[in-house]
């Protein structure tokens, strides 16, 4: 019988699969990531490690044969969607033996650079809150979050300090002489043999701690300032936001240590008794969400992070807890609401409004749905996908996972419960001061200046599994 010379899938590279395959590259950064244009979406690009030769897409596509990560095989498959992984092999290997392809090199791939073990859970925190205490918020970003309905000691709580804008090498210097841990903590690491801060020249932002269930920090998370003019194109826009919020991380430094993506437990030590925990997208939305409404929120670094998901969902059902979908609504079809299909749509583009017809044309995979009062708006389809994609990992395992459905005019749930405020909700948390009807420099206030109703009370835990509708609103104002 005949048989296959076995390949070593190992012994293909990045190098030659990128000379195959020729993509459309967007950035090379420094840290040995590039960023690739999408051949199936062409709007959307993705990232690839260079010193790993894997891949991973944040978009999350119902129709990736892929799925959206891999290694260079699948890197491979991505650009020739039609084979199967072990074709893509061959057709590799297949292509060693071309003449006309000499060997050249298309990418500079860097060297690699040792890092270190992630220290533990103790010592990042000592460090980290060593480090914060050498830091002060900005008044323009605590103005931000004050905008956003926390007051001043919430803020303080929340532990958000602004970027140093200097103090790279001194700051470290100090950590280490008062003998706090910098080897494997995420944000710290070594060049010209001196310990220095991994910051990204010329960006200002604020830190964000990331705690765990004891309120010890994990690690921290990066919000970035973004200046949006009316001059920038969507798609500029659309850059500009995605890169906001990133780790704190130091793998590109000797004895560095790169961030993994964990979950932000929010206020636990307040609310572990409680039955019911909400989950959405990034601490600082758990966080003002949870200021706001007085529950449990939890985060998530995003809308497609499943293993931090899956973590959650298991520690829920260990501890018989009630997991609550609170992601944006952008992500989700509400009751009631028609999907227009995307043929419809194309063929009667010019009798929508023009706003929609933007969204609708602002990126790919946009669901165009209409509710029962004849108002349309869009739907991302890969948020709703990546929703699905929760839901179908807490079935799995099996916890029933709730959907919290609001008006879509507001894309969060902390956008949300701002508006309630202002309609007259109260916002308490611990004795701290209300927000001020006169504040009136944000959107959510400009949007309600009429006196409006407060809306009726709905149970706070969630009707039992197996009720036709598996959301609820609970009691929060």
């Amino acid at each position: 019988m005949r048989t296959r010379n076995e390949v070593d899938v190992t012994s293909i590279t990045l190098d030659e699969v990128m000379r195959l395959i020729n993509p459309r590259i967007k950035k090379i950064r420094q840290t040995g990531e590039m960023q690739v244009m999408c051949p199936l979406n062409p709007k959307e690009d993705f990232d690839i490690n260079t010193h790993t030769g894997n891949f991973k897409c944040w978009h999350n596509c119902p129709d990736c044969p892929v799925g959206g990560k891999g290694n260079s095989v699948n890197l491979y498959r991505l650009f020739n969607p039609n084979l199967s992984f072990g074709k893509a092999v061959r057709a590799i290997t297949e292509h060693r033996m071309t003449p006309d392809l000499p060997p050249r090199q298309v990418i500079a791939k860097p060297k690699p650079i040792p890092n270190a073990n992630m220290a533990s859970i103790e010592e990042r925190d000592k460090t980290y809150r060593a480090f914060l205490s050498y830091l002060t918020l900005s008044d323009k970003h605590r103005e931000n979050f004050r905008k956003r309905g926390l007051s001043d000691v919430q803020i303080d709580e929340l532990g958000v300090k602004s970027i140093p804008s200097c103090g790279v090498v001194s700051i470290p210097a100090a950590l280490k002489g008062e003998g706090f841990t910098l080897k494997g903590v995420p944000l710290f690491g070594m060049r010209d043999g001196q310990w220095r801060l991994g910051l990204v020249k010329g960006k200002t932002g604020c830190y964000v701690p990331y705690y765990d269930r004891e309120r010890r920090i994990q690690q921290l998370q990066i919000r970035y300032d973004i200046d949006i003019t009316p001059e920038m194109t969507e798609k500029e826009v659309k850059e500009q936001k995605s890169n906001r919020y990133r780790w704190a991380t130091s793998g590109f430094l000797y004895n560095g240590c790169s961030a993994t993506n964990i979950v932000f437990w929010g206020r636990a030590e307040k609310f572990k008794n409680e039955e019911v925990v909400y989950i959405t997208e990034g601490g600082i939305k758990a966080s003002v969400a949870s200021y706001l409404s007085n529950l449990w929120f939890i985060g998530t670094t995003s809308a497609s992070t499943t293993d931090a998901f899956a973590e959650i969902i298991d520690w829920c059902k260990e501890n018989h807890k009630i997991p609550v979908d609170a992601y944006d609504m952008d992500g989700k079809i509400l009751p009631g609401e028609t999907v227009i299909p995307e043929r419809a749509f194309k063929m009667n583009k010019k009798s929508y409004p023009a706003a929609i017809v933007k969204e609708m044309e602002a990126g790919s995979n946009r669901i165009l749905v209409q509710n029962k009062s004849g108002k349309y708006r869009v739907v991302n389809g890969n948020v709703k996908r990546s929703l699905e994609r929760f839901h179908e990992i807490a079935q799995d395992k099996g916890v029933q996972f709730y959907t919290w459905y609001w008006d879509p005019e507001y894309k969060g749930i902390d956008d949300y419960l701002l508006a309630q405020t202002y309609r007259g909700g109260d916002l308490t948390w611990d004795g701290a001061a209300h927000i001020s009807d006169d504040v009136d420099n944000t959107t959510a206030a400009k949007k309600d200046k009429e006196p409006k109703a407060k809306a009726e009370p709905f149970p706070k835990v969630p009707p039992a599994a197996g009720q036709i509708d598996p959301f609820f609103i609970p009691k929060v104002f």
